[in-house]
């Protein structure tokens, strides 16, 4: 083949690569979105999560969400993750309309439903499918319309949430630099502890003149005797936020007695902590001033916090 034929065959290759793109870029303009109106954050006071099997509901009381219709108070970062997806709700794609669902898992048995709710008005209704090969884009179809769109941000991962995920998981939260005393009450003994201002060598004891106590720890008993500061430390530090494992659902606070050991906690605010006989799945049901639902603690957590007399005060081995 001569040159000029090369040249030739060059040239008809690149203006048919340029009729493909051009054709198909013109392909791509022939449909028009949806316009969708735009959702206020403040708007949203209810948003219902829908599957083949089950819903969640999330209802704004006040500033307040909780779980209905239990009134199971909400993580705030996840519920925020919702208001954000919903606020933010934007289609970029046409995917389909051939009402062939299965592929992009918007079908009824794995399709997920979004309902978001101003008052008794519905706002929102569409479908969430699978999230797209990039993770940053989800399969969805709104509501009324047959088509398959795809629109921006992974919302599976958002959505796709059971109770358990989504019920807040703070039990109990201590503000640690207000506290003033600790009691550990167990099964067979208790121990109370209070904290004395740094630079104090002095504790009153009960009916006698001043003790001096050593200046080691600000963890003192009530006769004077100075506790191990890492030890009590470390179950302060512990209630500062504790978290459970999971909730006991179908259960009240009511159904547990005879606790294994309890904590009383003075802060900002007095704060009770009461932990039951092990499961056989080694969890610890317990139960919190601070929360109205019964929860089960995991074993390491509730080694962290139970200790005993000689532990806190540094004398001996616990259990």
């Amino acid at each position: 083949m001569t040159v000029k034929k090369e040249y030739i065959v060059l040239a008809v290759i690149i203006v048919v690569l340029v009729l493909v793109l051009v054709l198909r870029d013109q392909d791509r303009t022939h449909y028009t979105l949806p316009e969708l109106e735009p959702i206020e954050k403040m708007q949203i006071t209810r948003i219902v999560v829908s599957r083949a099997d089950s819903s969640l509901t999330l209802a704004r009381h006040d500033e307040i969400w909780k779980i209905e219709p239990y009134g199971y108070p909400v993580d705030q970062g996840q519920v925020d993750k919702m208001l954000d997806a919903l606020t933010g709700f934007t289609l970029t794609t046409l995917v389909s309309e051939s009402e062939n669902y299965v592929p992009y898992e918007l079908d009824g048995e794995k399709r997920i439903g979004i309902e978001a709710f101003a008052g008794d008005t519905r706002i929102v209704r569409f479908d969430i499918g699978k999230p797209a090969s990039t993770y940053r884009h989800t399969f969805v179809r709104l509501e009324d319309d047959p088509k398959i769109y795809q629109a921006r941000e992974n919302l599976r991962s958002v959505f796709d949430k059971q109770i358990d995920q989504i019920h807040d998981k703070v039990v109990l939260a201590v503000e640690k630099e207000y506290i003033t005393d600790l009691t550990f009450i167990g099964a067979a003994d208790s121990l109370a502890l209070m904290r004395v201002e740094p630079g104090s060598s002095a504790v009153p004891p009960v009916g006698g003149d001043t003790l001096m106590a050593e200046p080691v720890s600000p963890w003192r008993t009530i006769d004077g005797r100075g506790a191990d500061e890492k030890i009590v430390d470390g179950v302060v530090d512990r209630l500062v936020s504790l978290k459970c494992d999971s909730y006991i659902y179908g259960k009240m606070k009511d159904d547990f007695t005879d606790p294994i050991f309890t904590l009383r906690v003075n802060s900002s605010a007095p704060a009770t902590l009461s932990v039951f006989e092990k499961r056989d799945d080694n969890k610890y049901p317990a139960v919190s001033s601070e929360n109205d639902y019964p929860f089960l603690l995991p074993e390491w957590v509730v080694k962290q916090i139970n200790k005993t007399p000689d532990e806190l005060l540094g004398t001996g081995e616990g259990m």
